[in-house]
């Protein structure tokens, strides 16, 4: 893990080992404390977590429902869903690779129970300390931008666009 600072803002660069030691953890919370029929991935950033924790867990059972809330570095508009699931079954564990706002995971877990009589857990890896929807279980709180390794190309032309080539070269040289 990496803190850059530039214009005002901390960027919190994650590289896959980091990502794997947190899913781990946060396996670890789950297991120790409750037992897990199904997990619905939040696309797109919750379903790389999500698939990695079903392979930690032995859950076999994984969903994804779409919905994006970010178009940009910082840039957030209303919270859309893209693609829904169906009737679920069991205990649920909804997860996200951050809960920012806390919008988008309280939306879900509000979809998901709808759709289910099972308990309905909430998980993500990451926290930011604003975040008004805390998940029943995380590893981290991180205050900044979050730049996980499957977002990478995507937060990259989002910076360049906004402050240009030679600036990202020079702020985030191991990129």
């Amino acid at each position: 893990m990496k803190k850059v600072k530039f214009d005002n803002l901390t960027y919190v660069v994650l590289t896959w080992k980091d990502i794997l030691e947190d899913v781990k953890e946060l396996g670890r919370k789950i297991k120790s404390s409750e037992k897990v029929d199904g997990i619905v991935g939040i696309l797109r950033g919750g379903c790389i977590p999500a698939v990695l924790l079903s392979d930690f867990l032995n859950v076999k059972k994984v969903f994804a429902i779409g919905c994006k809330q970010y178009f940009g570095i910082y840039e957030r508009k209303k919270l859309e869903v893209y693609q829904s699931i169906q009737h679920l079954e069991g205990n649920i564990l909804i997860v996200d690779d951050v809960s920012d706002t806390g919008s988008t995971l309280n939306f879900v877990k509000k979809y998901v129970e709808e759709k289910t009589k099972g308990k309905i857990l909430t998980a993500a890896l990451h926290v930011k300390p604003h975040s008004l929807f805390i998940p029943h279980f995380y590893v981290k709180i991180y205050d900044g931008w979050i730049c996980y390794p499957w977002d990478k190309e995507e937060f990259k032309r989002n910076f360049i666009e906004k402050y240009g080539k030679e600036t990202f070269s020079k702020i985030f040289k191991d990129f």
